[in-house]
């Protein structure tokens, strides 16, 4: 009986320690070492140096040499001008193919932009004393005319001229039109008119006549001074 139990006594003893063993295996430390230190160092670096070096240097070269040539210069034409004047006389006063007879004489302007009357004109004529005309009229002269008108452009006038042919032909009057022009550096003023005088009637004895008188005149002028400074033309205040 004894030593049955010391036997079992030694196998429990065995079985212990064979448990020892078997624990110690089963407990080793699992150090997974995975330390997945994804180092993924993707520096993405991307440089991208796209530096658009396009220097558009596209320079118009487009000369454009339109040079505008258009001199349209605005004429200063204020001042005194001096010239000739003349009217023709054209007339068929005994029905025999008819007669013509030019006034001839000087005229003188007053031209001043902006005034009341702009242009102001005085001129004066003669007929030759062995013309028709001076036999029916009885006298060659001189005959007076006078002007006015005022600017109608930069270089343009017009206006109303009257020529005293005395007693018998009486006052001629037209309408004129007139140019001013700068030639070498001299400024010029010249113009035109014609007219009729109708039914003008005569009396040359013993006969009495009847007739049209047909007329055509012009002036060509240049500026011989300037308007005169108000400080020359004015009186003394005493």
């Amino acid at each position: 009986m004894l030593g049955r139990m010391s036997l079992v006594l030694a196998l429990g003893v065995l079985v212990a320690c064979s448990d020892d063993k078997d624990d110690s295996k089963d407990g080793k430390v699992v150090t997974d070492a995975d330390a997945d230190a994804d180092a993924d160092t993707d520096a993405d670096t991307d440089t991208d140096t796209d530096s658009d070096t396009d220097s558009d240097t596209d320079t118009d070269t487009d000369t454009d040499t339109d040079t505008d040539t258009d001199t349209d210069v605005d004429l200063m034409v204020d001042g005194v001008y001096d010239g000739a004047f003349y009217i023709t006389l054209t007339a068929d006063p005994f029905g025999t193919g008819g007669l013509e007879e030019t006034c001839t004489g000087t005229v003188q302007f007053i031209v001043e932009e902006g005034a009341d009357s702009e242009l102001i004109g005085d001129a004066e004529c003669y007929i030759s004393e062995t013309g028709t005309v001076a036999l029916l009229l009885g006298t060659s002269g001189p005959f007076g005319g006078t002007t006015d008108g005022a600017m109608t452009g930069d270089d343009t006038a017009g206006g109303t001229v009257s020529v005293d042919m005395g007693d018998e032909f009486g006052v001629l009057t037209a309408e004129w039109d007139g140019t001013f022009a700068s030639v070498d550096d001299e400024m010029t003023f010249s113009g035109e008119y014609e007219g009729v005088l109708e039914d003008l009637t005569i009396e040359y004895d013993p006969l009495v006549l009847t007739f049209d008188v047909n007329y055509t005149g012009g002036f060509t002028t240049t500026r011989i001074s300037m308007l005169p400074d108000e400080a020359d033309t004015g009186g003394s205040d005493e």
